[in-house]
């Protein structure tokens, strides 16, 4: 995206400015002195470079997640005095600088959904929480959606974590309670959440609450989980799909009915009157209609009168009509 740099001088009331979802280097944003709330994430971002000094004097609130921003750039984040909130979720990192205490009054990190292991030959575990320690003033930190088995303990020094008040530990592959006993010495700590990690989903969590109870007054959480909507089993119902909003009744060859086609049963020679199939007389007037002939004359339509046959199959029919007899079909 493009960016009139020249013009970025005059907002100098801008305090909140999200450019979230669009190609937007942070280099081209200098001019902004005022922005106290910064959100770029999905920027597609590579990197960082930020001049020494003099931009961004009163940011406080980052966001920089959905980036590919690599380890290396963040000392560069040092320029901003009062950052207090940063998030780095989702930017494929996998290691830390040495020491990121040059980030002097911030409280909110966020590093979850990264690539940090416990398992990397690239970079110890041990060293990533040594750099994590240095920041003396956090109070949350969030590491879920990572690979550790554990808070790696061995090069952390004097009172490292002591503002720490949230720590988010969920989903990770922590399989032993032991490896998080580190946090009960955590004293200002007040919530540690250990969802999904395997032995959080064993239920095996007796032995970290009683230390957590003991040595802090943290409360632990781990939420019951339900299993994903591809693993759930669904009982299928097999119904009739109908093409009508009134399903058409079966009638099979077997069940009697009252219908009486010309189909199968007169090809068998099965002769029916010919009555069932004429239409009924309707007569227009009651039989008790004591009007005068003319009143019926007048009023009756003409083709109820009885014309002439026309042929003699009709002059035959109306002899068996008037004699009352019954006049059949039958096959030859």
């Amino acid at each position: 995206s493009e960016v009139a740099e020249e013009d970025l001088k005059y907002f100098t009331n801008l305090a909140v400015l999200d450019l979230s979802d669009n190609q937007v280097k942070m280099e081209q944003l200098l001019e902004l002195n005022g922005v106290i709330d910064l959100n770029l994430q999905c920027n597609y971002m590579s990197s960082l470079n930020l001049p020494m000094t003099g931009c961004f004097p009163h940011l406080e609130i980052l966001n920089l997640s959905f980036n590919q921003i690599p380890a290396q750039d963040l000392p560069q984040l040092a320029i901003f005095r009062k950052l207090k909130v940063l998030d780095l979720s989702s930017n494929d990192l996998y290691t830390l600088p040495e020491s990121l205490a040059y980030l002097k009054v911030l409280e909110d990190l966020n590093l979850s959904s990264n690539n940090f292991s416990s398992d990397s030959v690239l970079v110890s575990a041990s060293q990533i929480w040594r750099a994590l320690g240095t920041i003396t003033t956090l109070k949350r930190l969030n590491v879920a959606r990572n690979k550790f088995k554990g808070i790696h303990a061995d090069l952390l020094e004097g009172d490292c974590f002591s503002s720490l008040q949230e720590l988010n530990f969920s989903f990770n592959v922590v399989s032993e309670p032991e490896n998080l006993l580190i946090a009960s010495g955590f004293q200002s700590l007040t919530i540690l959440n250990i969802t999904g990690n395997p032995f959080a989903l064993d239920g095996d969590t007796h032995l970290l609450e009683r230390e957590m109870y003991s040595n802090t007054n943290a409360t632990i959480i781990n939420n019951a989980l339900s299993p994903p909507s591809y693993l759930k089993r669904r009982n299928y119902v097999k119904k009739d799909k109908l093409p009508y909003p009134k399903p058409i009744a079966k009638i099979s060859r077997d069940q009697p009915t009252d219908m009486k086609p010309l189909g199968a049963d007169y090809q068998k020679s099965i002769a029916y009157p010919l009555a069932d199939f004429k239409p009924k007389k309707v007569e227009h007037f009651p039989a008790n209609d004591e009007r005068s002939k003319e009143f019926y004359e007048i009023f009756t339509p003409p083709y109820h009168k009885k014309r002439p046959a026309r042929n003699k199959l009709q002059a035959n029919v109306a002899a068996q009509e008037s004699e009352g007899g019954g006049f059949f079909l039958t096959e030859n």
